[in-house]
């Protein structure tokens, strides 16, 4: 029932394409409703007088989000209308009473023209072979492309002439979805950050989490009863990260620890200080040799440092020792919570950011135009790495497990027996598989969270006027001080 719901929301608020009826337009004055209807709605003067003159008229808009938005500003200008969902049958578009529309017939267009064509030279731009693209990148171009409309329709003898009234339509709705703004946030975007949102919510708690063990395993420390640290038969040939766990039980295991851990560093560049000590005496050069030969020495000095931390700890009684575990601690929960405020901005900030981004994407068309190269980058960079994502998810669960061993068994008494094993590299395999599906998931959290943060920040940049915002209240608070 949920899916049947979610698909019904995403057909008619996504894909479902929905009309305005304009009743009545005697609630604006005249410029209001020209200004209206020419930049709201692209119509020409002369569209403009055959609605004013044939109410109710029909358009067809686009997407809910798209009419919603469309119809509540033609109402703030004083127009009354409503919106019409098809269900079945299609609304004609245009009046509700048949128009008579002049036939074209002679007349001298020839200056309406000159205005006309300046008009398209100032809107439009070549683009690729054959083709032209939208030139207007800001409002002042779009007022002066309209300027110019107004003349050529002002002077048009014929109006109604195919080729002028083609150029002077286009050109108005140019005009007008330059004017306009316009919903461009990526659903693709969205999904790829609430997917993030939930990955950091995981990771908050676990950091959260490990803040809380971290202060808990100090609180135990600062508790250690006093106890003898002394360590007999010591060295040991032990692995200590078998006491890793165990080092904060009491002072002894933590020395245990400590002692064992520099214990085995320094074995370990001794070891690494003969090995380039035997490389230097083989090389086939002479500089190969002295990279060895200074490599030998870098070892060396560093098996003397875990030495001098090894005599140091062995000669350390329990209140340096508790001190040392107390400072650990207090570093650990210091490093938990600077990783726990990390994933925590990061969260905070996807939480507001989503709805930011939404309303930053509510663009004007000039500004899309005057950023369209960028836009087309950030699709691209989408684009792949969203495209890498699948690869590496798709590959993950397309690793197929090795089949099982069939192990043949022949006994004393003559009999066989059989049985299956099963093969010890699906190990291999199931890790790489959800690694690869991890990293894909991070590919893709990461792409969009990203090119998110930029757009939003870009977008509420460019697309709202924040001086005139600020200068306002600035006004408002200055006449209230007074």
């Amino acid at each position: 029932m949920f899916l049947i719901i979610l698909i019904l929301l995403i057909y008619f608020l996504g894909f479902k394409k929905y009309y305005i009826k304009i009743t009545d337009v005697n609630g604006a004055s005249q410029e209001t409703l020209i200004k209206t209807l020419k930049y709201e709605m692209g119509l020409s003067l002369t569209q403009i007088k055959e609605v004013v003159e044939n109410t109710p008229y029909i358009f067809k808009i686009g997407s809910f989000l798209e009419t919603f938005t469309l119809a509540r500003k033609l109402r703030s200008k004083g127009l009354k209308c409503s919106i019409m969902c098809p269900l079945f049958k299609k609304p004609k578009e245009g009046s509700a009473s048949p128009v008579v529309v002049p036939e074209a017939s002679e007349g001298d267009n020839e200056q309406a023209w000159q205005y006309a064509d300046e008009a398209y030279n100032l809107a439009m731009r070549p683009y690729g072979e054959d083709q032209v693209a939208l030139a207007i990148t800001s409002p002042e171009d779009a007022m002066r492309v309209d300027a110019l409309l107004d003349k050529a329709e002002a002077t048009a003898d014929n109006p109604y002439e195919e080729g002028f009234w083609e150029r002077i339509t286009t050109l108005r709705d140019s005009v007008s979805w330059a004017l306009k703004r316009h919903w461009t946030h990526s659903w693709m975007l969205i999904l790829g950050v609430f997917m993030s949102i939930i990955l950091l919510a995981y990771f908050n708690s676990d950091n959260q989490s490990d803040v809380t063990k971290a202060k808990q395993q100090l609180a135990h420390v600062e508790k250690w009863t006093e106890c003898d640290t002394t360590l007999v038969n010591f060295p040991q040939e032990v692995d200590d990260y078998q006491m890793w766990n165990a080092r904060m039980d009491n002072a002894k295991t933590y020395k245990l620890y400590m002692l064992t851990h520099t214990h085995m560093q320094y074995v370990s560049s001794k070891k690494s200080a003969a090995e380039y000590a035997q490389y230097a005496d083989t090389a086939s050069t002479e500089k190969r040799r002295e990279l060895y030969l200074e490599n030998k020495k870098e070892c060396e000095e560093k098996a003397e440092e875990y030495l001098e931390q090894y005599n140091e700890w062995n000669a350390t009684g329990f209140k340096d020792i508790k001190k040392a575990a107390i400072e650990e601690c207090e570093n650990e929960i210091e490093g938990e919570e600077s990783d726990a405020f990390l994933v925590k901005f990061l969260l905070i900030l996807a939480i507001i950011m989503t709805p930011l981004y939404i309303m930053a994407s509510y663009q004007y068309g000039y500004v899309m135009v005057k950023y369209e190269n960028e836009a087309a980058f950030l699709n691209k960079l989408r684009n792949w790495g969203y495209s890498i994502a699948a690869g590496l998810f798709g590959a993950g669960l397309l690793m197929n497990l090795l089949p099982d061993y069939v192990v043949t068994t022949h006994w004393s008494n003559g009999s066989v027996t059989k049985h299956t094993e099963s093969d010890p590299t699906n190990i291999i395999i199931i890790v790489l598989k959800i690694a690869l599906i991890i990293v894909a998931l991070f590919v893709l959290c990461f792409t969009a969270y990203v090119i998110m943060a930029y757009s939003t920040a870009t977008g509420l940049y460019r697309n709202y006027q924040w001086k005139k915002h600020f200068d306002t209240i600035k006004e408002q608070t200055q006449k209230y001080q007074k």
